[in-house]
């Protein structure tokens, strides 16, 4: 058991170093960002509909752009909550008409739901290091 847990401990040291040096442009960058949105709003939630501003650095520490870091900024926002967004609402009186509620979300404090979604977030950064 103790080998199985060290052996896991190495692999995730491995992964993190190379997440520390797969640097992400802008278009990457946003494109993890729209799809740990969608985690957390749901598959059918027109993500441009969000305040990306919401996912910008606050930090110094957090300005870097390897997979790793932004990942944990990511990761925070999301867990924290407070991401801006619309929703779209059809009006029931008018069908052709579509009105838009600002949104804020809500901090995450079921800790199922916490793990769950960290473990979404970590898996769209494997794919991100994969490709």
């Amino acid at each position: 058991m103790l080998c199985e847990v060290v052996g896991r401990a190495e692999t995730l040291k491995t992964t993190i170093k190379s997440m520390q040096d797969r640097q992400l442009n802008h278009e990457e960058i946003e494109s993890l960002v729209r799809k740990t949105i969608q985690l957390k709003l749901g598959e059918d939630f027109n993500v441009n509909l969000v305040d990306l501003n919401s996912f910008r650095a606050r930090r110094e520490e957090d300005q870097a752009t390897d997979l790793y870091t932004v990942l944990n900024r990511v990761q925070e926002v999301l867990i924290r909550g407070g991401i801006q967004y619309k929703r779209e609402i059809a009006r029931p009186d008018d069908s052709n008409l579509i009105v838009f509620r600002n949104n804020t979300t809500r901090k995450v404090t079921s800790m199922k739901t916490e793990v769950e979604l960290n473990q979404a977030i970590f898996d769209q950064a494997l794919t991100i290091l994969a490709a």
